[in-house]
């Protein structure tokens, strides 16, 4: 690199830099799966159809004698006419390798047991979906949506399908709707009113990029048509993990809080709340004031919403030891868990949220006894004044985190004790090491976003930026230096450009994409 050379290079350069790193990446990525054998993620979805189709009737044991396995994720919903619980899908990661599950179960309360129904055609495996009841036509379940993600976590599906269970015949039936209805996606929330289903927000995650949502829809359920809801007023910004529940009235849907990631390493903990009403002509939404005592941040709690209250239960906070500051998800992709830099908070405390005065109140339970651990991501769902609670994520050790399978209920009108419906069914030493997928949707530095007024959408520049330089004073190179040697030399200069481009916030971050821009970063003003 000459002196009388310019060293200055313009954005555009950069970006164009950038996406021949992602596209280098997206090649290691293909390059790793075909080393471990893996098929394509949709020959693998391909596979599980055909293994169900073999099914040709319904098929009910009862009582099971193998109650659901551990697994995280799942959706987990009240029978509208009977005394029955219905859960479908999930995911379990051993530390190695992740399951995907599409097994149908449903708890009869009176009874207290489990029954395992095959089903002929069922949604093919997933997780991260959501489902909702309705009591039409003898009773309905629906569920879109959700993920689908390969044994090795290398390759990710987003489904953008609808289903729904008859549960007077239990059979399923993929419903073909017209192209106005949400795209695929995870995280998202679900809620009827008024014979419609509504739906909002969720992400898409691919490794390499993400986006996440802030879109909502209702689905008629006489016309079986999706319609795109464009409300006026104030939004929330995009988000996953993000309840929309309604009012005991009828009348009004409510978003809660919910999460966003900023960058590949920083997220967002929101904890505001919408409302959102109907005219004659048009939804309006707008931004509520919330008070009380509030739950403290975290990410991973669970709600549902029980008369005109909504019940919080759990989640996770990480603590920032070491400045290093990543929450639950994203130090739990990493391999090996590193207790000298991260520490996580547990809870297992209820809260609940009065959607008349937008009001958060700690609830007391009389015994904590026989009562769930800590944990993350539980599946809960309250029936007849009954909030039954299964499963979740915890650690257990400083360097394990572990998917439960144990399931409780809790009274919400005595709240003396929970009681242990049944514990965990499996050893907890299967796992090898603590690792998770993005659940519903949590991930890095964790920060409290209370008065989020800004749209962050998915896309804050334009490609045609071209006019707008970033301006780079580059090392000098020595004399007869190859770039590698300069790269060595100076790499510490180039991370920290290829970071900042990436938009990674972790000055310790130097993962293989990283390293790939930064070197083809330094070639340009090497060579320039």
């Amino acid at each position: 690199m000459g002196k009388n050379k310019d060293r200055k290079k313009k954005g555009a350069a950069v970006q164009k830099t950038a996406t021949k790193a992602k596209k280098k990446t997206e090649k290691e990525i293909q390059k790793q799966i075909e080393q471990l054998g893996e098929e394509n993620i949709e020959q693998l979805i391909t596979k599980h159809i055909g293994k169900d189709n073999s099914i040709e009737a319904v098929i009910i044991e009862e009582p099971t004698q193998n109650p659901p396995s551990r697994r995280a994720n799942v959706s987990f919903t009240e029978h509208p006419l009977k005394d029955e619980l219905i859960l479908f899908g999930g995911e379990f990661f051993d530390g190695r390798t992740t399951i995907l599950f599409n097994e149908l179960y449903i708890y009869d309360i009176k009874k207290q047991h489990w029954k395992r129904v095959q089903t002929p055609q069922p949604p093919p495996p997933r997780s991260s979906h959501q489902a909702v009841s309705v009591s039409m036509r003898d009773g309905e379940l629906w569920m879109f949506g959700g993920e689908y993600t390969s044994p090795s976590q290398s390759q990710f599906y987003h489904y953008n399908d609808l289903y729904v269970l008859h549960l007077s015949t239990l059979r399923w039936e993929k419903q073909i709707t017209d192209t106005n209805g949400p795209s695929g996606r995870s995280g998202h929330r679900m809620t009827t009113m008024k014979r419609k289903l509504f739906l909002f927000g969720g992400f898409q995650d691919y490794i390499t990029t993400f986006r996440y949502f802030n879109d909502l829809y209702s689905f008629c359920l006489d016309t079986f048509q999706w319609t795109q809801l464009k409300p006026m007023g104030q939004l929330p910004t995009p988000r996953s993990a993000a309840p929309i529940v309604t009012s005991q009235d009828g009348l009004t849907l409510f978003i809660i809080g919910g999460y966003s990631k900023e960058t590949d390493d920083k997220g967002v903990v929101h904890t505001d709340v919408f409302a959102l009403t109907q005219d004659e002509t048009s939804w309006q939404c707008r931004q509520v004031k919330v008070s009380g005592n509030k739950p403290a941040l975290r990410c991973g709690s669970s709600l549902q919403c029980y008369l005109n209250t909504c019940i919080l239960f759990g989640g996770v906070t990480d603590n920032d030891i070491e400045g290093i500051g990543n929450t639950a998800s994203a130090f739990l992709k990493t391999t090996k868990f590193d207790a000298t830099r991260m520490r996580s908070a547990f809870y297992n405390d209820l809260y609940r949220f009065d959607l008349h005065k937008f009001k958060w109140y700690p609830i007391e339970i009389k015994s904590e006894e026989n009562g769930p651990s800590s944990r993350m991501n539980a599946a809960i769902v309250v029936k007849q004044g009954i909030l039954y609670l299964y499963g979740g994520l915890r650690e257990l050790d400083e360097k394990k985190q572990y998917t439960l399978g144990d399931f409780y209920s809790l009274n919400l009108n005595k709240l003396d004790t929970w009681t242990c419906l049944h514990g965990d069914n499996q050893q907890t030493d299967v796992h090898i090491y603590s690792e998770s997928s993005d659940d519903d949707d949590d991930d890095a530095n964790m920060k409290d976003n209370d008065d989020d007024d800004d749209d962050d959408s998915s896309s804050s520049s334009s490609d045609d930026s071209e006019d707008e330089s970033i301006e780079i004073e580059a090392p000098d190179s020595i004399p007869n230096e190859t770039h590698d040697e300069y790269y060595n030399r100076t790499r510490e200069f180039w991370l920290s450009k290829a970071r900042k481009e990436l938009k990674i916030t972790d000055s310790t971050d130097d993962s293989v994409r990283v390293q790939n821009l930064a070197k083809e970063i330094s070639k340009l003003f090497f060579q320039s």
